[in-house]
Formats: structure tokens, sequence, C-alpha cells
């Protein structure tokens, strides 16, 4: 039987084009879409619809529910009156609405579906990313929506926050300390002065952005001219409160 990677790469020899040429018209990095033909990542929804779209062919295709290419087969969506209400309520929502709707139904699955665990009411999941410091941790933390989740205390930081990742040594001390966890929101710029994740010369590094330069808290560290040429991932929002 096929599988999703399967059948995108049928799709693909079909169309005679190469994974870089398909993922620019994704837009996803090469390395991305490679790993969704060695069955390494599964695409998200997202993706599967992009495809779909690009393909001009069934999102059960794609998934390998169905062996008919045409449109009409996708399934249509079951759900009863109550049901279409909400979810046409959950459309109308903006994006931070939306985030506070998938964090509610995530904590109150596994309040049901966990029996005996602690109460996990004050607790929410967000993403959490071991990405090391080196070659390949952009694309780690554009990955990011499809990695381990952890809980921490839901506080006005962490609600905020769309991944986490773990301070590797004593740069930023006395803000943040070796094996702390911190809270990242993703967006693509930082005001000078605050404190982001970055990307240069194919390392990652948390740091304060000075403009020009990225600049570490501890004394004994030199900072890092950069002239333009960083990634920014996010804003360091505080330390997470992890639940393990």
């Amino acid at each position: 039987m096929d599988t999703i990677k399967d059948r995108l790469i049928i799709l693909r020899t079909e169309s005679g084009l190469s994974q870089r040429q398909l993922a620019e018209r994704l837009n996803v990095s090469t390395s991305t879409y490679s790993r969704f033909e060695t069955g390494e990542r599964e695409p998200l929804t997202s993706h599967i619809k992009k495809i779909a779209a690009f393909y001009n062919v069934s999102c059960d295709y794609i998934l390998a529910i169905s062996d008919n290419r045409d449109l009409k087969c996708d399934n249509p969506l079951i759900a009863n009156s109550n049901e279409r209400s909400l979810i046409k309520k959950y459309r109308q929502l903006d994006t931070y609405g939306q985030k506070a709707v998938d964090t509610l139904i995530d904590i109150e699955l596994d309040r049901c579906t966990e029996q005996g665990d602690a109460d996990r009411s004050n607790l929410i999941q967000i993403c959490y990313i071991s990405a090391p410091v080196s070659a390949g941790f952009g694309d780690m933390l554009e990955d990011f929506e499809n990695r381990e989740k952890m809980y921490v205390t839901y506080t006005e930081e962490s609600r905020k926050a769309d991944f986490m990742l773990k301070v590797d040594g004593d740069s930023m001390r006395p803000k943040f300390s070796d094996g702390d966890y911190i809270l990242i929101r993703k967006q693509p710029a930082v005001e000078v002065g605050q404190i982001g994740i970055f990307a240069h010369n194919g390392n990652g590094y948390v740091k304060k952005f000075g403009g020009d330069r990225l600049i570490s808290l501890n004394p004994k560290y030199d900072d890092i001219m950069v002239n333009g040429d960083a990634i920014c991932f996010g804003l360091v929002l505080g330390i997470a409160d992890v639940v393990k």
C-alpha cells in the first residue's frame, strides 16, 4: 500500500521537477521537503493543502487514503449543527484567539485521556526544540511545529510563546543560566536592546540585539559583529517553568 512519501515521489516524478524546484514553489526549504519524501517528517496539514493545490489533486490522494485523484473525492467534514457553529466561530477568531482555543483543547484532551495524572489545569504545552548550535540550526527552528511538546506553567509569557529552547553556556548570565528553558515568540526581527534568537554563519545564538552586533550579557564574552547578515527567529519572552 502506498504511503504519503510514495505519493509525493510519484507526483513529483510525473511533474519532472527536482526536489529543490518543488520546494521553491511550495515555499519550504529543500531539506524540509526532502524529509517529506524520505518519511523522516510528515507534512503538516498546511503543506498537504499546498501540495494538493499545486498538483490539482485531492488531499485524500496525497494522504494515501484514496487512489482517486479527483478533487471531488475529498471527504467532507462530518459535523452536527453544534459542531458546525463552533467551527464557524473558530474561523472568525484571529491567530491569538485560535491559538488559545487550540491550547485549551490540548489540555482538555490530556485531562480526559490521562486518568490519574496530576491536575494540569494550570499548564500549557509548548514545542521544545533541542536545536544544536551548528549548521542546520535555522532549519530546525523552521520546523518547530512538528517537534516534541513539553508542559510548562501557564503564565503571561508562556501563553504568548511559540516554542522553547534550552540555554547552553553562561554567556547570558545573570539573566539566563546554562540549562534554562527559554520561551520564544516567533518573529522575523527584534528591536535594539531586546534579546532574541539568531543564526549567523551557521551557528545559533541567544543574544541581545545591538543593531550591528549580537551582545552577551556576561562581560567575559566579546560582541559578535553581524552587520545586518544575522537571521532573527524570535523574541525571548522569559524563562519557562517546565513540568516534567
